[in-house]
């Protein structure tokens, strides 16, 4: 009967050394202090931190043997040129009205004579029967008097049909060409197509062969193409007593000779002329307080369009004379028929433009000179200053390569985002864990070249609790290249010094999100640069080293055991546990028998206090710290036993010193654990 309880005894003591390690030895143990009435055999068996932190791919070991849990991920945040250098959809277009306005118009002539073969009808028929006779000979010319209005016409002018002036004149000559003295000449300057007359003149004295001149000035005036001369009065004392060649074919010789002529409207034949040659700026504004002054293309295109209300053909010329391409001014060449449309666009790709040539805004401008041409007309074409030729300008796809200027003190956004953190290896421990120097570096690339503050939040989440801690970071300063051909980098270390670091990784996270925006040119107002490749990345490398401070943390390990198949008839059993802590850990160990499927516990066993290893200054181990526990089992222990399926040792522990000195936790510490076994069977 011995043999058979004993037999079984040692299956007991196998399950129960089976709840602390999956690696076992036995060996023969002799407990001089017992009188057991069974003396069984010893277990021994080690408890690594394996058990404590589950392995983890993120969870490192330095070569001091120390761990730690790295993260590492690149472009956690990125910062890209459109978010700077992104124009309006309108940010180019614009309109223009080119008005026809006062058109020059060539310069025309008219003469006429007003000769003695003329005037003889209306003089008295003395003079006149005088005058036939020595026709074409030398003698003495008669005194006479004409005093009947006669009009002297002209040839219609062809150059145009009618026109309003509002400039020029016609110079009036009138040539005595008779070999007599003319007295009191009066005519008139008659617009015979409209029956006005354009001016009165009197002349008192007119000397052989003088000329006398006048002025008729245009502006404001409507002429029709047929001018004439209507002479009302003029006589002469004769030559008496001298004798002068008489030829009746000259008397008054009148001319009018238009000069410096405009005109805004009328029916006319129009010379080639410049309607427009000038400059129009195209406003590059980004936003309030940027100034750009140099520009260089990747793509895009200026596109016009003309839309002619003009009676004649131009030739339109448009060019950007403060750009490049390849060394030439981008320009395009247009002929516009009359009343017609024509639409094109200037290619911006590869061109550079200077921005900074308008004296009244030095920046952020750039000039269009547009040049349009009247083409001559061959036919009559009928005009007003008010006609017009409309100028749209747009841009589409246009994307600078390269900026330069100032771009103003103004805000940025940052793409929020999240990073998923792996903790698993800290799942198994419950309680409060203050990891004691967790260091997340934000190492960085910037090849904007302008003075940038990033002002980043960082949450902490824990999904499953719902808890929310902010990093608490400050602003962070960036570095950043003067030089356009530069590119800065560095690193930003964030730690309990500047942070909330600790309390961030407190609650273990297992998402991390990201957001916030920035301020560009925070603390100057220097000449900035970017590229359209310009960006921002920055990623992150998370380094925890297992060095924390904790308050009951309860760590548990689970191990299967079989059922006993009946109850076994036992007296002053007893259970010994002597062990060697390497880990910086009080422990308060328990073991609870229960069934696994239903989640009963049928027993729970209080093994006593386990004391911390010493650690050094650093959190490290100096040295394992030996316990010896004794533990009397009753009788409703083993009934347990009969019921459960599973053992679960539970251990609520805090670090050394009760939580106030930060420990380390390095892959070697491990606990050793003896455990001896006896009792007293009943016969």
């Amino acid at each position: 009967m011995v043999k058979k309880y004993r037999f079984i005894l040692i299956s007991l003591l196998f399950l129960l050394a089976g709840l602390y390690s999956c690696r076992k030895t036995t060996d023969k143990i002799s407990l001089s202090r017992w009188q057991p009435g069974v003396t069984l055999p010893f277990i021994q068996t080690e408890l690594k931190l394996s058990d404590i932190i589950p392995q983890d791919t993120s969870l490192m070991t330095a070569p001091d043997s120390s761990l730690y849990y790295a993260y590492h991920q690149d472009s956690v945040f990125v910062v890209y040129a459109d978010s700077l250098l992104q124009l309006p959809e309108d940010g180019l277009d614009t309109s223009y009205r080119f008005t026809l306005g006062a058109l020059a118009i060539d310069t025309f002539n008219i003469s006429a004579t007003f000769a003695m073969n003329d005037a003889l009808p209306y003089l008295d028929p003395a003079v006149r029967d005088t005058l036939l006779a020595h026709d074409q000979t030398q003698n003495i010319f008669p005194p006479f008097a004409f005093n009947t209005a006669f009009d002297v016409g002209t040839n219609p002018i062809d150059i145009f049909q009618y026109l309003t002036f509002s400039k020029g004149y016609i110079a009036i000559k009138v040539h005595n060409q008779l070999p007599v003295v003319l007295q009191d000449v009066v005519f008139s300057v008659n617009d015979q197509n409209n029956g006005v007359i354009l001016k009165n003149i009197t002349i008192p004295q007119l000397q052989t062969d003088e000329i006398y001149f006048d002025t008729i000035f245009l502006h404001g005036l409507t002429l029709g193409n047929r001018l004439s001369f209507t002479v009302t009065n003029f006589s002469s004392g004769g030559s008496y007593p001298d004798s002068v060649f008489i030829d009746l074919t000259r008397g008054l010789g009148f001319s009018a000779n238009a000069k410096d002529l405009e005109v805004v409207n009328g029916k006319a034949r129009i010379p080639q002329q410049i309607m427009f040659s000038d400059i129009k700026t195209i406003d590059f504004t980004l936003s309030e307080g940027v100034r750009l002054y140099y520009v260089l293309f990747s793509q895009g295109e200026l596109n016009y369009r003309f839309n002619s209300h003009l009676p004649v053909r131009v030739y339109i010329e448009l060019k950007l004379p403060t750009g490049l391409v390849n060394g030439v001014i981008p320009h395009a060449d247009i002929v516009l028929s009359s009343m017609g449309i024509s639409e094109g666009s200037i290619s911006f790709e590869g061109m550079e433009l200077n921005l900074d040539t308008d004296s009244t805004q030095p920046f952020s401008r750039f000039p269009v000179y547009t040049g349009i041409v009247i083409m001559p007309t061959n036919e009559l074409v009928e005009f007003d200053s008010s006609d017009v030729v409309l100028a749209d300008f747009t841009s589409t796809g246009v994307k600078p390569g390269f900026a330069e200027g100032y771009f103003g003190k103004r805000n940025i956004d940052m793409e929020p985002g999240n990073i998923a953190l792996d903790l698993t290896f800290l799942q198994g421990i419950q309680g409060e864990i203050y990891l004691d120097n967790p260091v997340m570096k934000l190492n960085y690339g910037n090849s904007f070249g302008l003075p940038i503050k990033l002002m980043p939040q960082f949450t902490a989440t824990n999904s499953s609790t719902g808890q929310e801690v902010d990093l608490g970071l400050d602003s962070i300063a960036l570095a950043y290249s003067e030089i356009s051909t530069g590119w800065a980098s560095g690193s930003i270390t964030v730690n309990k010094t500047n942070s909330q670091i600790v309390d961030f990784m407190a609650i273990r996270p297992d998402v991390v999100n990201y957001s916030g925006g920035g301020l560009i040119n925070w603390n100057s107002d220097t000449m900035n640069f970017i590229y359209d490749t310009s960006s921002i990345v920055a990623g992150i490398d998370l380094q925890i080293p297992m060095v924390f401070s904790a308050d009951s943390l309860r760590l548990s390990d689970t191990v299967q055991i079989n059922a006993m198949a009946e109850p076994v008839p036992l007296k002053e059993t007893a259970l010994k546990v002597n062990l060697e802590n390497g880990f910086p850990f009080d422990m308060d160990l328990m073991l609870q028998l229960r069934d696994s499927v239903r989640g009963q516990v049928f027993n729970t066993l209080d093994l006593g206090k386990i004391n911390a290893a010493r650690v050094d200054a650093s959190g490290r181990v100096i040295y394992p710290v030996h316990d010896s526990l004794l533990i009397n089992l009753d009788k409703s222990f083993f009934d347990a036993m009969h019921q459960a399926n599973s053992g679960v040792f539970k251990a609520v522990t805090s670090t050394f010193s009760n939580g106030d000195v930060p420990v380390g936790l390095y892959s070697d510490y491990k606990i050793k654990i003896t455990i001896g076994f006896t009792a007293v069977v009943i016969p």
